[in-house]
This record gives C-alpha cells, structure tokens and sequence, in this order.
C-alpha cells in the first residue's frame, strides 16, 4: 500500500551514497556540473551522466525547471536535475523552489519510481535563507501528491539537520498525521479487520477529529481510537513522525481497539472497505480531508476539499 504522505526521512550525509531510485541534484542553468551537490553527482556517476544532459537538455533549463537523467554508476535508476534559484543573485521568489520539489516528485512518479532521495535546494552557495529554505523544502515534500513511498531529505551539516528537525516538530504534523490515520485504516482493511470504521469531522474549535471504531459499537464503554489535530503528532500510545509508517499507526489502533479483536472478513464489510479506500483515494489526491459532518441544508454526501463530495458511506 502507497502512503497518501510519503514516509519523509531526514539524513545528514553524501547524498551520493543514499539509495533511492531517483537521486535530485541541485544543478545550475547550464545543466553541464558545477559545484556541491552537482559536482558530486557528476563525480561519482561518472561522464554518462553529463552526456545524457548535453544530449537531452542542449539549451539547459531555466531556473525552477526539472529534468531528468540515467544515473550512471550512483545508486539510483535516474537523476532528477531541478535548478534552484539563486538567492544571492536576486532570484528570491519561492515559487521557484517550491517548483524544484514539485516538479521532482512529479517527474519521479512519472518515472514509476517510489523512492526519492533529495538535497536542501539553494540553501548552500545559493544563499536561501535556512529557515525559508527548509520550511519551503518540508512544505511542498509533504503537500505534493504522488506514488513515492519514501523521499529521504539529504543535508550537509549536523546543525542543518537539526534545525529540519525542529521545523518538522513546530506545528507541520498536519501535513501528514491525518493522512497516516487514513492510511491506517486501508492498513488495517488490508489486513483482514474489515469490521473497522473511520468517522472524520471538524470540531467547534476548527480541529480535525477522527473517530475509529468497530462496527457495531454503540456502547458508551466500546473502545474508540480519537485523533484531534489539537494533539499535533500525538496519537494515542505513540508519536506519529514524518517516517512512520501506516503499519506502526494500524497497530497502535488495534491495541487501543481490543487486544482481542480478530479479522472478520463478512461479505458484508466489503461495500464499506470500498468505499473508504476511495474516500482516502480522493484525500491523497486533493491533500484535503475528509469531513462527514454537515450543517443544515448541505448536500448529501461528505466534503473533501474544494472538489466535489465523495458519497455518504454504505450502511452496515
């Protein structure tokens, strides 16, 4: 199962030695090697690469611009070149950089790859403000929609990644904990616990709230596993990190369920395991949630996003 969020790993290191299907380089308009990050690819792997961006890329690319590459003798399948912007020479418009991360995990996707291994664009002798650059670069990894399973954000300092981590921890667990909790369900539908149902809604005070149960349940003392957005990365028994996985946070709903709760694979459950895998479907694809409860005189059906409403769940 494809994570609606792709499970983000944070590593200070040689980008060169990570393995990934797709290895982002950090290249400059020429598309012809320079330094840092894009000598380092070119160094390691090797003349096929600069070939294949004379061959491929003649006029080079303008800045923002992705494209990719064979990967040589790195340890990937493709490099995916993305020219920062230069923050030095006046070119402070994030959308440029934001368009590099996009535009990477898109033509990753597109390549069929699911796995990504990227370098803190512009943030080295570019100049990128840190914060800016690390804020933009978190952003848009976790707000893009696309098949990668695991993107690993490479940096080149112990103090830069701590700073990642510090950014990751002050309030950006809504760009992926909800989705996780989603995830989570369609891990647990998977397995063999059909009999799980997911109720997500907006609380008075503008949180997002989740509610999973068993069907059946009507009893006050029933086991309900809750989510508030409130709680940011807190879920439960466990914290819910940019790299955990929807397995780790199926097992802790499970063990707040019930200990003994066991598969039930009933026909009966299969209309609702349909639907919800839709619902989560259409959530990754809008990076939106999903919201079941309506105010007077809505339209049928619950909202995810701007788009139109996803139906009202089967009855059990």
């Amino acid at each position: 199962m494809t994570a609606s969020v792709p499970l983000l790993r944070v590593v200070c290191g040689d980008i060169t030695q990570i393995r990934a299907e797709v290895v982002v380089n950090a290249a400059n308009r020429a598309m012809r090697g320079g330094g840092g990050v894009d000598g380092a690819i070119h160094r390691v792997g090797g003349p096929s690469i600069l070939e294949d961006c004379i061959r491929r890329f003649p006029d080079g690319l303008p800045t923002g611009g992705v494209g990719w590459t064979a990967a040589g003798e790195l340890p990937a399948r493709y490099v995916v070149h993305a020219v920062g912007p230069n923050h030095g020479a006046g070119e402070d418009d994030p959308a440029l950089l934001r368009s590099c991360y996009s535009g990477a995990i898109r033509t990753a996707t597109d390549l069929g790859a699911r796995s990504m291994a990227v370098p803190l664009i512009s943030a080295g002798v570019y100049r990128w403000p840190l914060d800016e650059a690390v804020s933009i670069a978190l952003e848009t990894i976790l707000e893009t929609p696309g098949d990668l399973d695991v993107i690993t954000l490479v940096v080149f300092d112990d103090t830069v990644e701590a700073r990642v981590r510090d950014l990751l921890g002050a309030g950006l667990a809504a760009h992926w904990v909800p989705y996780r909790i989603l995830d989570a369900v369609v891990q647990l539908h998977e397995a063999g616990y059909r009999q799980v149902r997911c109720t997500p809604y907006v609380y008075a005070t503008g949180h997002w709230r989740a509610e999973i149960t068993v069907a059946g349940a009507r009893a006050a003392a029933d086991p309900v596993a809750r989510y508030s957005s409130a709680a940011g990365q807190d879920y439960l028994d466990m914290r819910v990190e940019p790299w955990t996985s929807p397995v780790e946070v199926a097992a802790a709903v499970l063990r707040h369920l019930d200990r003994g709760l066991v598969p039930d694979r009933d026909p009966r459950h299969d209309a609702y395991v349909r639907w919800f895998g839709g619902l989560r479907s259409l959530a990754a694809r809008r990076r939106a949630y999903p919201v079941a409860f309506r105010e007077y005189g809505e339209l049928p059906g619950w909202s995810v996003g701007d788009g139109p409403r996803y139906p009202d769940p089967p009855a059990d």
